[in-house]
């Protein structure tokens, strides 16, 4: 809840409402026809959120402009499909995870990265701990390993050794990709 919600702020994504083909919503006898397709996880993470600020005696003004505000996609869906048009969206949010989230050896390229930008920036080299601090403050991993002063120093040795030589970073990537396209392949229905 506090990954997504820690602040007033909108959802990722869009909430889907399934608007019945045969039903109105302007009319007020098709009120309660509405319902929503996208996974519920997400909207009960925001009720929770706002009842952690109201059990916190927070103001919930911002939380107001939230609520009024969530952009909402309509969909016309015959009742007997919701279930379906549901479960589709669910797992768009699963492809999109996989798609986009950073591998290990995406990681370290980036801690690497962010380490070799400070020291321009300060003209000094950078420590694990300050790598670990700069990195943490900027991202919140929602999910694999995290950022700890362990994971900066495997990752400062794994690209020292392996990933720093053109030749062995050539193999490694090569070594990835066909991975995935093996995770692709085996694992989809594509």
């Amino acid at each position: 809840m506090d990954f997504l919600f820690s602040t007033p702020k909108h959802a990722p994504g869009l909430f889907t409402v399934a608007v019945n083909q045969s039903s109105n919503p302007l009319e007020p006898l098709a009120w309660g026809g509405l319902r929503a397709l996208c996974p519920e996880e997400t909207r009960h993470a925001l009720v929770l959120a706002i009842k952690r600020d109201i059990d916190r005696k927070l103001s919930v003004d911002e939380w107001k402009v939230v609520m009024l505000s969530t952009p909402v996609q309509f969909q016309q869906v015959e009742e007997s499909d919701e279930v379906w048009v549901a479960t589709c969206l669910r797992e768009t949010v699963g492809a999109q995870f996989e798609t986009v989230y950073y591998s290990n050896v995406q990681r370290i390229f980036q801690v690497m990265a962010l380490k070799t930008i400070q020291e321009k920036l300060t003209g000094k080299r950078a420590t694990l701990a300050e790598v670990v601090r700069l990195y943490n403050s900027k991202v919140v991993v929602s999910s694999g390993e995290a950022v700890t002063l362990s994971f900066i120093d495997s990752s400062t040795c794994a690209w020292e050794y392996i990933l720093k030589p053109v030749q062995m970073r050539k193999i490694v990537v090569a070594v990835a990709f066909r991975i995935n396209l093996l995770k692709l392949l085996f694992y989809s229905d594509v």
